[in-house]
C-alpha cells in the first residue's frame, strides 16, 4: 500500500471530532481520532471500540452516521459483552462485529456487481461469490475468509480498488482479496494465469482455501453446463477445452497440500473429481 500524506480536520470548530483527510483521498475510507493520536476506522471500529462517552460524542456530532448505524448495530455499550438475539442466541461483541462486517461485505459486493452477468448466462453475477462464501461457511466458518469470498472478485471485475477494500474491511480481508486479485491485466491470460499458479502453490492455507472455493464454484457451473451444452460450452470462454484443462488441472496441483486438511479435503476431492470429469484423469 503506497503511503499518503493527510491533514486532520474538523466539520465544525467547536467539534471533539477530527476527522482524517488523505492526499490523495482514501476512497470508502473514514478515519476519524478524538486527540489525533489514536485512529478510529468508522466501518470497522464504532462502536464497539469507542468508550460510551465518546460514542455520545460522536453521536452528536455525526447525527447521519448515527443514524445509519443504529439499524446495523445490536450494541451500542463496549462494555457489554454480549447482546440477545430474536432467537436468543447470545452473541459476543466481537462475534456480532464480525457479523455486522460480513453483512457489510455482501452488500457491497452485491452493489459493485449489480450490472454483471455470468459468463455465457443471463444470471447474476453475484451468485458466484455467493456460492464461494457459502462454500467457505461449511469449510471453515471463519467469517474474515467468507467476506473475502464474497469480495473475491470486486477488483478484478468492478470499480472498487484494492486501496477500498482495504479502506472499508480491514487488513486481513483486504490482504486476502489482493492475494487473489491478478496483478498485471494487460499480460496475456496464459501469464497471468501462469504467475497466478505460482503465487499459489506458495500461498499460505487461508488463501488456498479462498481460492479452492472459488474454482470449486467455478468447476460445478462448468461441469453442470458442460452435461448440458457438451463441446460447445467452450465457446464462452477466452481459451478452449485444452487450455482450461492445462490451467484447472495445475490448480489442482498447486493446492494437493489441501488434500490433507481436515477442513479442506472434502471439498479438494470434489474439485479434482470434477476437473477429470470435465477434462480427463491427468493421473
Amino acid at each position: 500500500m503506497q503511503n499518503k500524506d493527510f491533514e486532520w480536520y474538523k466539520k465544525n470548530p467547536t467539534d471533539k471530532v477530527w476527522w482524517k483527510e488523505e492526499v490523495p483521498p482514501a476512497i470508502g475510507e473514514h478515519v476519524f481520532s478524538f486527540d489525533k493520536m489514536r485512529e478510529f476506522n468508522l466501518f470497522k471500529d464504532y462502536p464497539y471500540k469507542l468508550t460510551v462517552e465518546q460514542k455520545e460524542i460522536f453521536d452528536k456530532e455525526n447525527p447521519l452516521w448515527a443514524d445509519f448505524f443504529k439499524a446495523r448495530i445490536y450494541s451500542d455499550n463496549n462494555t457489554k459483552e454480549s447482546a440477545v438475539m430474536a432467537e436468543n442466541i447470545e452473541l459476543t461483541a466481537q462475534e456480532l462485529a464480525e457479523n455486522e462486517l460480513l453483512n457489510d461485505a455482501i452488500a457491497y459486493a452485491t452493489a459493485m456487481h449489480r450490472n454483471g452477468l455470468r459468463k455465457g448466462t443471463t444470471m447474476p453475477y453475484i451468485v458466484h461469490p455467493l456460492e464461494v462464501m457459502h462454500i467457505l461457511e461449511v469449510m471453515t466458518g471463519d467469517k474474515h475468509l467468507m467476506a473475502a469470498g464474497v469480495l473475491h472478485d470486486v477488483v478484478e471485475d468492478t470499480s472498487a480498488t484494492l486501496e477500498d477494500v482495504y479502506a472499508r474491511f480491514g487488513d486481513d480481508i483486504g490482504a486476502l482479496v489482493e492475494g487473489h486479485t491478478e496483478k498485471h491485466k494487460e499480460d496475456s491470460w496464459e501469464k497471468r494465469k501462469e504467475e497466478a499458479l505460482a503465487h499459489l502453490a506458495k500461498a499460505d492455507e487461508r488463501e488456498q482455501k479462498l481460492v479452492l472455493s472459488d474454482k470449486l464454484a467455478n468447476m460445478r457451473a462448468i461441469a453442470r453446463d458442460y452435461a448440458k451444452y457438451g463441446e460447445d460450452l467452450w465457446q464462452r470462454f477466452k481459451r478452449g477445452k485444452n487450455i482450461q484443462s492445462w490451467y484447472y488441472h495445475a490448480a489442482v496441483q498447486a493446492m494437493s497440500d489441501l488434500e490433507f486438511d481436515a477442513e479442506a479435503a472434502p471439498f479438494y476431492k470434489e474439485f479434482e473429481d470434477k476437473v477429470n470429469q470435465v477434462f480427463g484423469d491427468k493421473g
